[in-house]
């Protein structure tokens, strides 16, 4: 069951809003570079744990972070995480051969 609801922000919570979805993007986008830089090699995984203690880490260090909402900045965390764990779980992925040139 999924809840649907409309926004309708005056202009002070629209600039709150605004702040909050880009501070998402950033966490999310940034994620996401981190995980698609991982190697086999390197001895820690990433994980949500590991980009959560690194967000908490960058809350402190920057100002822009911290007047936003941390709960929203994890959460991204924990979709992006929830993501790549899909995606890994379905062996699907791995076989398929939709759009390859057939020999």
């Amino acid at each position: 069951m999924s809840i649907r609801q409309r926004l309708y922000p005056n202009l002070d919570n629209n600039e709150i809003l605004v702040m909050h979805c880009s501070n998402a993007r950033f966490v999310y986008n940034l994620g996401l570079e981190q995980r698609n830089y991982w190697k086999r090699e390197r001895s820690q995984k990433v994980t949500f744990i590991t980009q959560a203690k690194e967000l908490a880490e960058a809350i402190q260090a920057f100002t822009w972070l911290k007047e936003g909402s941390s709960a929203v900045q994890q959460q991204v965390l924990r979709d992006l995480d929830k993501a790549f764990r899909n995606w890994w779980n379905n062996p699907a992925h791995f076989s398929r051969t939709e759009g390859l040139p057939k020999n």
